[in-house]
């Protein structure tokens, strides 16, 4: 059966890099809305519930992200999430690179983030549920990386899930002036504004479907998804369509000083 996490027992991670110091990597101001918003829904009572200071947003100072991911990992009993909005990049053996502010395209094994590193944290958890949601070019990627042996306990949903806002050759898409990424925009509305055709709960399997439906009606590159066991059974919140709950987490546009391109890269 379906069900949300239990929010003492869970912890999130947001990660958004929305400048950078490469000229060859254009900023992406709709980031920060990405990550505020997202991190809004998840700690509201209308949301996922979290305990505000069980969801760790970075999109700012970068150097203690390593630190972040590992103690979120550390505590994490129930869910453990892992979102992560910027360019993906790709390296000379074809391996997913998560660019961070000081990401350099010509030095990547040195300066950008291996997805690989996250994928063995998240691995080495002991949480119930480890879930990784990618918002960038290329990060179909990282489906099929995150797996590892199933976990002994009582409850019935537990497993890893992997979802990514394109396949592992696609762009990724973050529109002129709007207020989010194209893919996060999709799921921050899901989750705020529920769905009539839905359950009760608006689970991760439901999300994947909702999302790959809307974007593929908007001519839009589709997310992708891999799980193990029963994740696509937990559910980020509760169905604001069906309880009259709809809330607007928006936050206004904030746009910086660089060009915003239509690309994450």
């Amino acid at each position: 059966m379906a069900r949300l996490p239990d929010p003492v027992r869970s912890r999130a991670v947001l990660i958004g890099a929305a400048t950078y110091a490469d000229p060859e990597l254009h900023d992406l101001p709709s980031v920060r809305n990405n990550v505020a918003d997202l991190a809004a829904i998840l700690t509201s009572g209308h949301g996922t519930g979290l305990p505000t200071e069980h969801c760790t947003v970075l999109e700012a100072e970068f150097e203690s992200l390593g630190d972040k991911v590992e103690q979120a990992a550390a505590a994490a009993e129930d869910l453990l999430l892992v979102y992560y909005a910027g360019h993906g990049l790709v390296d000379s053996r074809s391996r997913l690179q998560l660019a961070l502010p000081s990401t350099r395209v010509a030095s990547l094994l040195w300066t950008a983030l291996p997805f690989d590193t996250i994928r063995e944290t998240l691995s080495c958890a002991k949480a119930r549920n480890r879930v990784v949601i990618l918002d960038c070019c290329y990060s179909g990627r990282a489906i099929g990386h995150m797996s590892g042996p199933a976990l002994g306990g009582q409850l019935d949903v537990d497993g890893t899930y992997t979802l990514t806002a394109t396949a592992r050759n696609q762009p990724a898409l973050a529109p002129p002036g709007a207020a989010h990424t194209a893919f996060t925009g999709e799921l921050i509305k899901l989750l705020a504004q529920g769905d009539p055709e839905g359950d009760d709960l608006v689970t991760l399997g439901h999300v994947y479907h909702r999302l790959r439906q809307v974007m593929r009606s908007r001519g839009l590159p589709e997310p992708e998804r891999c799980g193990t066991r029963t994740a696509d059974l937990l559910a980020l919140a509760p169905n604001a369509a069906k309880s009259g709950a709809t809330k607007d987490f928006r936050t206004p546009v904030r746009l910086g000083p660089r060009r915003v391109g239509r690309r994450q890269q």
